[in-house]
């Protein structure tokens, strides 16, 4: 309950700040879900649901990626799949779109990202 509790509060404050402009928030309430140990948990009961894309990559890649941050180890493999397949399965549970960053070159995931967020009710192309 503290932790859901923790989450709404960050995600109020942050979307409190935007007014109106366009927002991004890295995974938003997909990194609160990947703490709480029965997510069925958090899908009963938690109320800020934000139109989420999940970026996502392979572990390979992932790893790649995160092999020039000095604090990442070699022991952390284990840890790196677990949330991979973590965030995957919200991800499907809550019908969001995945975008494989893993497979598009970053423009193609840009356009990705425009079109889906156009294609939503008050999205990116009318508040151009």
């Amino acid at each position: 309950d503290e932790l859901l509790r923790i989450g709404a509060t960050a995600l109020d404050a942050c979307l409190g700040t935007a007014g109106d402009a366009p927002l991004v928030l890295d995974r938003a309430w997909m990194t609160v879900a990947s703490f709480v140990p029965a997510s069925e948990e958090l899908f009963n009961c938690w109320r800020h649901w934000i139109p989420t894309t999940l970026c996502w990559a392979d572990l390979d890649t992932t790893l790649a990626r995160l092999g020039a941050r000095p604090d990442e180890h070699d022991d952390q493999l284990g840890w790196h799949g677990h949330y991979l397949s973590v965030y995957w399965g919200l991800a499907e549970r809550s019908a969001s779109p995945i975008l494989r960053t893993d497979q598009l070159d970053t423009q193609s995931c840009i356009e990705m990202l425009y079109a889906w967020a156009s294609a939503r009710p008050g999205g990116a192309a009318s508040s151009q």
